[in-house]
């Protein structure tokens, strides 16, 4: 924090003004901008039957699809659609995002470390004048 005195022009008293600034400096880190690529001995993939209406379909067919990420523990299922391709790609897209989600989580944190402690420019918190 830095605290500026100051005579204003504008004060017909001449009287001073004090004012504070806070500057944060961090560093520049480069972005990710790679597609998240998850190797397949990471997932766990399950198969299982849907619920729902669909007749015969959903009794004989096992279209529902689970992924679990085994580093991480996180786990997506997914119904949606009759096909058991269309509902593996859409688990995984799912997966991806919560990936996604989680590493950005992770670089929050890592650029907290890097911060520091804010300190709020108000008075006693310069260091000089």
């Amino acid at each position: 924090a830095h605290r500026l005195v100051r005579q204003s022009p504008f004060n017909a008293k001449a009287a001073r003004q004090t004012s504070f600034a806070g500057v944060e400096v961090m560093p520049l880190l480069e972005e990710d901008t790679t597609e998240l690529e998850i190797p397949e001995s990471e997932l766990e993939v399950t198969t299982m039957r849907s619920s729902g209406a669909g007749g015969q379909n959903v009794n004989k067919v096992e279209t529902g699809v689970r992924i679990k990420h085994i580093p991480t523990g996180l786990a997506v299922k997914c119904t949606d659609e009759r096909s058991q391709m269309q509902n593996k790609a859409l688990a995984l897209t799912r997966l991806k995002a919560k990936l996604v989600v989680v590493l950005e989580e992770q670089r929050a944190a890592k650029l907290e470390d890097i911060r520091g402690d804010m300190v709020k420019a108000d008075w006693g918190q310069q260091i000089r004048n």
